[in-house]
């Protein structure tokens, strides 16, 4: 029979506070968004002026990817270092079945991985926004 690692309750609960407040605060900065929308499309304008304060809000909003991304890399490591998924003293929100060996290690590996892709997508979206809207305004006169 394998391993079962048992569910923490305060884990749990602590996770479902956390998505009600990351669920508010994505409703606010909706209408935070459609506000900057509606002021920038009044005098377009303001976009070339407001260049660099627009890209560097954009990579702001993308920023909490490079936390994600480095808890990824850690958990990856943790993983690979214990050969057993999940690592030790890690709280888990389910019952869940403890891998061990080989198939730990390439979940670790596929965790490191997710984390440079999330690290890749904060740095690449905010650049790929920036090079976009600049061809666009060269181009406009």
């Amino acid at each position: 029979m394998p391993e079962i690692q048992p569910a923490d309750p305060a884990s749990r609960r602590k996770l479902v506070v956390w998505l009600s407040l990351f669920l508010l605060v994505t409703l606010l900065s909706q209408s935070v968004i459609q506000g900057f929308t509606h002021w920038l499309a009044e005098d377009p304008e303001r976009v070339r002026d407001y260049f660099g304060r627009i890209v560097g809000a954009i990579a702001l909003v993308f920023s909490p990817l490079f936390v994600f991304g480095y808890y990824a890399w850690q958990m990856g490591v943790a993983v690979i270092r214990a050969k057993r998924f999940p690592p030790p003293g890690m709280k888990v929100i389910k019952d869940t079945v403890v891998i061990k060996g080989r198939k730990a290690v390439s979940r670790g590996r596929a965790l490191q991985v997710c984390g440079v892709i999330l690290w890749g997508t904060a740095i690449a979206l905010p650049i790929a926004v920036w090079w976009i809207l600049g061809n666009i305004l060269s181009e406009t006169p």
